[in-house]
């Protein structure tokens, strides 16, 4: 959380981890964050986060990575 009070526009925070941390997906959404999971390589889960607005940053989320992972979800996503 204290990465994401710095975190300016154009930027986003990857966390590896080896879970999915969904009770962490409703604060980050009350916080005005946006989030995406997807499988990683080196942990099971890559959470990428970002500011609310009207561009998702550039190379987190390609068009064509949900036919590439079936893991790929936006947070909170069942």
């Amino acid at each position: 959380m204290k990465a994401l009070a710095v975190l300016e526009k154009h930027q986003y925070l990857k966390v590896s981890h080896r879970k999915q941390p969904t009770l962490l997906y409703k604060p980050l959404q009350d916080l005005g964050f946006n989030c995406h999971v997807q499988t990683g390589k080196s942990q099971a889960f890559e959470i990428f986060i970002w500011a609310e607005g009207p561009n998702t940053p550039a190379g987190i989320i390609h068009p064509n990575l949900a036919t590439l992972n079936d893991a790929t979800q936006k947070c909170g996503d069942s």
